[in-house]
């Protein structure tokens, strides 16, 4: 029995990665030991029910210790497929609403591969060393004030 199964998460699985956008704003600054990097990060959820295709993007941006300096950025794309999507969605309303459990999953697998994107992208560059801090994926979800 997998961990899906076990917590009645939908199934859905990984279908591609996609690296939609990447800037270094200071192209020639070289490489520094000890520097404090900090990362304003979003993420988003948009879903094509025809396809069955739920789409996780992240955009990270790396500032500089000041706080304000920007210094690079990054955009991944994650698509999932869910064969069972029509279950979660309301036509009328326009909406999705898969349980909050298989979001949090969502998030956490794409902060993990945008990490990875993060590395393989950054690697010889000044902002080789700007790892994303290990981010809580349930950070993400609006205050219930019910």
């Amino acid at each position: 029995m997998t961990a899906q199964q076990k917590t009645n998460i939908p199934k859905y699985k990984l279908a591609a990665i996609e690296l939609l956008d990447i800037h270094l704003y200071q192209k020639n600054r070289p490489q520094e030991e000890g520097k404090i990097y900090h990362f304003n990060f979003n993420i988003e959820h948009k879903f094509n029910i025809e396809k069955k295709q739920i789409f996780v993007i992240t955009t990270v941006n790396v500032l500089h210790e000041d706080k304000e300096t920007l210094l690079g950025s990054i955009r991944v794309g994650c698509s999932f497929k869910m064969e069972d999507i029509e279950e979660y969605t309301d036509h009328k309303k326009q909406s999705v609403d898969l349980p909050k459990e298989m979001l949090s999953n969502l998030n956490a697998e794409a902060i993990s591969t945008t990490r990875g994107v993060m590395f393989a992208n950054f690697s010889g560059t000044f902002l080789h060393r700007a790892y994303l801090p290990l981010i809580d994926p349930s950070q993400f979800f609006k205050e219930d004030n019910s």
